[in-house]
């Protein structure tokens, strides 16, 4: 069983030989903020090392029952279709390896909600963990490069950064909050 430290360190698991080769993954993130969601991220990571072993629809789905401090945990599904499609997408994304998706909210304050995905291998888990970014303002899960990390066999989460993102054309509209118009 993996063990995240009071440091943001993730420590321990399974003998190499029954997940990955490589030592445990080690973790740290500097500003409180990224450390939050990095520690419910890594939490969920600590609690699923089963999910990243074959025939794991137990471990995944168990993965819906975690209790984490301001966390709700909305999904936990294994994807073993080869494909996705994200959510208000009618385009799939493709040649996806089995794979267990966690989806949640974290809630550090009452005015913060961070919306997060992991994306966790159920098969040929390399043993390490890539989060994935989608920029400043973009305020979006990013479904193509989780996509990317999971073909490589790669752990991998998104958040939205805690904010909604907002159309192109709502943010040129008369009071439209954006910093950015021109964006």
């Amino acid at each position: 069983m993996y063990q995240l430290t009071s440091r943001g360190e993730l420590m321990g698991g399974p003998p190499s030989e029954t997940i990955h080769e490589k030592p445990p993954l080690i973790f740290r993130i500097g500003t409180s903020r990224q450390q939050l969601g990095a520690v419910a991220i890594l939490a969920i990571l600590a609690v699923a090392p089963t999910a990243a072993q074959p025939a794991a629809s137990s471990g995944c789905a168990s993965l819906a029952g975690q209790k984490l401090t301001n966390t709700t945990i909305t999904a936990a599904q294994m994807i073993t279709t080869g494909s996705f499609t994200q959510p208000g997408s009618t385009n799939p994304i493709a040649n996806l390896p089995p794979f267990c998706r966690v989806t949640g909210v974290i809630a550090p304050t009452s005015e913060s909600q961070i919306v997060f995905e992991v994306w966790l291998p159920l098969e040929k888990w390399n043993g390490k963990f890539a989060g994935v970014g989608n920029g400043g303002w973009a305020g979006s899960i990013s479904f193509g490069p989780l996509a990317s990390q999971i073909r490589r066999g790669y752990a991998s989460a998104s958040t939205n950064t805690g904010h909604a993102a907002v159309p192109r054309a709502a943010r040129t509209q008369p009071g439209s909050r954006s910093r950015n118009p021109s964006s």
